[in-house]
């Protein structure tokens, strides 16, 4: 069986470095990694001057802006239209999708307003549409062939429960779709690190905290149950966010979301849902990525969806006094699940 050469290329090389070591008729033209043996350009030559006489089968007109390929399964591969083997060169795309765009979300920036979490927008994350193509391009000139799509369920449902951004849905969409006519897969990413943006990173909405009994607000970050960018400032202290997956906030939200029917039996939400914790945060965050799904249904280079990324236990697990030793922040003065309760209030039992 041939093998589509769409290999993933790691990313700590130029993107010179992407191009295979082998020809790609379909491509028309040798491509060989700069660390290639000298003998592979005298093939590479050869197998031009062959498959220009014909006597390689390929294909002229495959070229970076052709519509990408359905894919399906075949055994152990994912295979294109035509039976080959593919084994797409992945990307991130992007970072920036992590906060929103109206208001600026870069976590340098405080205020009030970045507590007034439901009014924002991720219409324009990862890019607005009207750049797009450029984005688009670049990557398919560095050979890339898959997007790992970032979006954030704070995007999807920040207004509320079960109030979709459909202006956003649309957009990713749209995007979604610009994407497989430049020959890309795509991957949809539901990111979180830190479990939120209040919390030290991004992912939920801000009505998740609110459901569980937290005041959104700088009490946060001065009681030592987040560490938060937007009120320490800068010089900020380097990787000093993975701290918080050991603090107080995100370790609750994690394990209400998990095992809050175990945790904290009975105990109901705060925004009179009439739900136990873990059924309004798992519900709530099933029913908008499916909701996402429903969305994205019809547009052919999307291949599926991750679950979570990088999900976090909380507290699960641990004794009630105890880092593990493994944490990756064991060396930070750390919240324990008996502390820092004060800046929160407790939930209707």
């Amino acid at each position: 069986m041939e093998v589509a050469s769409f290999m993933r290329a790691p990313c700590s090389r130029s993107p010179a470095w992407f191009a295979s070591s082998v020809f790609q008729p379909s491509l028309g033209r040798a491509q060989s990694s700069p660390s290639s043996p000298r003998t592979h350009g005298s093939l590479n030559r050869a197998a031009v001057l062959a498959w220009s006489l014909g006597l390689i089968k390929g294909r002229r007109q495959r070229t970076s802006r052709r519509a990408a390929d359905r894919l399906r399964i075949a055994g152990r591969h994912l295979v294109d239209e035509e039976g080959r083997i593919v084994l797409p060169r992945g990307i991130n795309f992007s970072g920036l999708s992590k906060v929103p765009r109206v208001p600026e979300g870069a976590t340098h920036l405080g205020g009030p307003s970045f507590y007034e979490h439901r009014e924002v927008s991720f219409v324009g994350r990862p890019c607005p549409l009207e750049r797009l193509e450029e984005h688009l391009n670049r990557l398919r000139g560095w050979g890339f062939t898959l997007l790992r799509l970032v979006i954030t369920w704070e995007a999807v449902e920040h207004a509320g429960v079960g109030e979709y951004d459909l202006e956003y849905l649309q957009y990713l969409k749209e995007v979604c779709s610009r994407a497989g006519e430049k020959g890309f897969w795509v991957i949809i990413d539901p990111h979180q690190d830190c479990w939120s943006r209040w919390t030290g990173g991004d992912g939920a909405p801000g009505w998740t905290l609110e459901a569980a009994g937290f005041r959104l607000g700088p009490e946060l970050h001065s009681s030592g149950a987040a560490f938060l960018h937007q009120e320490h400032g800068d010089p900020l202290p380097s990787m000093s966010w993975p701290t918080n997956y050991d603090k107080l906030a995100c370790a609750t939200m994690f394990s209400l979301f998990w095992a809050g029917d175990l945790v904290a039996p009975g105990v109901q939400d705060n925004l009179n849902q009439g739900q136990t914790l873990q059924q309004l945060l798992q519900g709530s965050f099933l029913a908008a990525m499916a909701q996402v799904a429903r969305t994205l249904r019809e547009v052919p280079c999307v291949l599926g969806f991750e679950t979570m990324n990088e999900p976090h236990p909380g507290w699960l697990g641990r004794g009630t006094r105890k880092t593990p030793k493994n944490s990756r922040s064991a060396k930070e003065p750390q919240s324990k699940p008996d502390e820092g309760k004060g800046q929160s209030r407790p939930a209707t039992i």
